[in-house]
């Protein structure tokens, strides 16, 4: 195996997914709150911010499946992979319990790098990688 496949994401590389785990699950809650106990469709808001973004990054979400978008013609060795899922508890989202959320995690073709739970209805966005883990950009 080369050694870039072993290249572990820096603290700017985590930084700038960060960042853009907030966009993508602001976009997500703005579709999901709005359609709040009826069915929906939050995935397609997110693989298209991250195809806007990353456009050689992959998605594997639970509704639409893998998304190969040729990672591997990037030439440092990562297989960047977004997944997904827009609505994690769907009975409960449908049913207006408040229990459900959005769920995205970053994987660089080896391990997760980052992940987030993000649930607009109770204001709660947690963001966790391997050197600490935040709730609501606060430090937990």
């Amino acid at each position: 195996m080369n050694e870039t496949m072993n290249r572990v994401a820096n603290a700017v590389e985590i930084k700038e997914y960060s960042d853009f785990l907030h966009q993508l699950a602001d976009a997500a809650s703005e579709i999901t709150l709005a359609m709040f106990k009826k069915p929906v469709d939050a995935e397609s808001a997110i693989r298209a911010l991250i195809n806007q973004t990353y456009p050689y990054h992959n998605i594997l979400g639970e509704e639409q499946g893998h998304e190969r978008n040729n990672s591997a013609q990037r030439g440092d060795g990562t297989c960047w992979t977004w997944v997904i899922d827009p609505i994690d508890g769907t009975r409960a989202y449908i049913c207006g319990i408040p229990t459900w959320g959005t769920l995205v995690a970053l994987n660089d073709g080896t391990r997760p790098i980052l992940g987030m739970l993000d649930q607009p209805y109770l204001k709660e966005r947690y963001i966790g990688t391997a050197e600490a883990s935040h709730l609501n950009s606060q430090r937990i």
